[in-house]
This record gives C-alpha cells, sequence and structure tokens, in this order.
C-alpha cells in the first residue's frame, strides 16, 4: 500500500555479520488492523559464499514463508476455493 497506515502488516527487516563471514538478516513481522498482536519472528542466514542472488532469493523465500499465516486468514486465500 501506498499509505502505511493502511497496511495490515509490517516488515522490518535487519542485518548483523555472524562470525564466519556471513549476513544473518531477521524478519520482523508486525500484526496491525485486524492483524493486530499477530506478530512473528525469522531469520535468515546467508553463508559468506553466497552470492547477491542467492541471498535475495533467500530473503524473498524467508519473507513469503513469514505472510502465510496472514495470506492464510484473509480473503486471498479464499480465491480459487470456489468461495470468492
Amino acid at each position: 500500500v501506498r499509505d502505511r497506515t493502511a497496511a495490515d502488516v509490517h516488515v522490518l527487516i535487519t542485518s548483523q555479520g555472524t562470525g564466519g563471514g556471513g549476513v544473518e538478516y531477521t524478519l520482523k513481522f508486525i500484526g496491525l488492523g485486524r492483524f493486530r498482536d499477530i506478530d512473528n519472528s525469522l531469520t535468515f542466514v546467508a553463508p559468506q559464499t553466497a552470492t547477491f542472488d542467492e541471498r535475495r532469493r533467500g530473503l524473498a523465500s524467508t519473507l513469503k514463508l513469514g505472510l502465510v499465516r496472514y495470506v492464510a486468514d484473509s480473503p486471498v486465500a479464499t480465491k480459487g476455493q470456489g468461495n470468492g
């Protein structure tokens, strides 16, 4: 959404280096509106040898995984099931 106050979920991503030279990404999912108080946190660790594309794909997969619980409880989940 263009207006963040209209969002149902905020995702904050932080990163920090690991002892082995990789990067650990923490994705914090913060539920808003109808998902208020439904929060979650996931991590993705990219090894030092990971390419930019491997990091990008890993982050995208982790983001998708974190959003599943919100999508499953939304009207989007019922589309294609003959209900909507």
